[in-house]
C-alpha cells in the first residue's frame, strides 16, 4: 500500500475526528473518510482494521505508539487499590495491578478540541 494512501486517510481521518457524533458508530468512520479522501469505502476499512492491528501489537509488545497530529499511546501498570463490590458495598475487595493503555492527545488535536475547528 502506498504512504501516500495511508497519509491522506490518516489526514481525511483527523479532519473527520470533530464532525463524529460520540455515539457513532464504527460503520460511518470508514464511509466519512472515503468521501473526504476519494478512496473507496472498502479500501479505507482495510487501512483502519491494518491500522489498529498494529497499534494493537505495538502496545501488547509494550511499545508507545505515536501518531504524529493526533496522539500517543502508552502502556502503563495501573496500581492495586481497594475497591467495593457493588452487590455488597460493605464489602471490599483487593483489586490486582494490571496493565492499561493511557492516551495523550497531540498538540495539533488539543489545539482543535480547544479551538472547535478542523484541522487542515
Amino acid at each position: 500500500m502506498r504512504s501516500g494512501l495511508v497519509r491522506d486517510v490518516l489526514l481525511a481521518a483527523l479532519q473527520t475526528l470533530p464532525v463524529i457524533m460520540p455515539k457513532d458508530n464504527y460503520t460511518s468512520l470508514p464511509s466519512a473518510i472515503a468521501k473526504k479522501s476519494g478512496y473507496p469505502t472498502k479500501r479505507v476499512n482495510e487501512l483502519i482494521k491494518l491500522l489498529i492491528g498494529e497499534v494493537r501489537e505495538r502496545l501488547v509488545a509494550g511499545e508507545d505508539v505515536a501518531l504524529r497530529g493526533f496522539g500517543t499511546f502508552t502502556v502503563k501498570t495501573a496500581k492495586p487499590k481497594m475497591g467495593r463490590n457493588p452487590k455488597k458495598p460493605e464489602t471490599q475487595i483487593q483489586i490486582p495491578a494490571r496493565q492499561v493503555v493511557k492516551f495523550r492527545p497531540g498538540q495539533e488535536l488539543r489545539e482543535c478540541i480547544a479551538t472547535s475547528k478542523t484541522v487542515d
